[in-house]
């Protein structure tokens, strides 16, 4: 089967499952499930895909490419030295807020080493990254909803760091870490709230040295499946 639209109908037919059935399980429509069976939307969202997967009982990356295993959960386990062919090994660092800050240093602690599918890393990205330079990072609040929520995964690169107009980074300030949005304004640097983007917080030119860029963030990720991420 050579099309996710051809992946998607076997599994469901094979199951004896409507449209229906998977449109309630990924929160769409039929008319959504329809379109993807016929080719005439290319490729689900993550936030499509997994409950897709999930209600099918099919690995996402077979799902979305037709490479790996079928069956859900036929993978096997490797040793926690071992990277996964097909996978890569991210640092995960400590929280961050986008709310009231979380405490952490200049920089958020790495509290331990997850292997994420590359397919899952281009699917939120548009394509791959290198671990050395990107790590991740949990969000608690929603003052950056909709565009990321509570409990939201976000890639981070740190070796991003240069000031950037209308670009989302984690800062560090006054030991807490927070996700915000920078605008370049001409009464200073604006750290904006997405869900409050007209109280932003206003910081002199003068005093910027006292905030530290962590790194910027290139997008979100929901790890929320057993064939997209594996702890070590």
């Amino acid at each position: 089967m050579e099309t996710i639209a051809d992946r998607l109908r076997d599994a469901r037919t094979s199951r004896k499952l409507r449209q229906g059935d998977l449109a309630d399980a990924a929160g769409v429509t039929a008319a959504a499930i329809s379109a993807l069976e016929k080719g005439l939307t290319k490729s689900p969202t993550p936030e499509t895909l997994f409950p897709l997967a999930r209600r099918l009982g099919v690995s996402p990356e077979w799902l979305i490419t037709g490479k790996g295993e079928r069956e859900a959960g036929t993978s096997q386990p490797v040793a926690r030295f071992e990277t996964t062919k097909g996978y890569l090994r991210f640092q995960v660092m400590g929280e961050g807020g986008a709310g009231p800050g979380m405490i952490n240093a200049d920089r958020p602690e790495v509290l331990q080493e997850i292997d994420v599918a590359e397919w899952s890393v281009r699917s939120a990205l548009g394509r791959t990254v290198s671990p050395d330079r990107v790590k991740l990072l949990t969000v608690r609040g929603n003052s950056m909803a909709p565009r990321i929520k509570d409990g939201d995964v976000v890639f981070v690169d740190i070796q991003d760091t240069a000031i950037m107009d209308g670009g989302i980074f984690v800062f560090v300030m006054h030991g807490q870490a927070i996700v915000k949005r920078l605008d370049i304004r001409s009464d200073g640097f604006h750290i904006v709230s997405l869900a409050e983007p007209g109280n932003p917080d206003v910081i002199d030119p003068d005093h910027f040295d006292s905030v530290h860029i962590a790194g910027r963030v290139l997008g979100t990720i929901q790890l929320r499946n057993a064939n997209e991420v594996a702890y070590s």
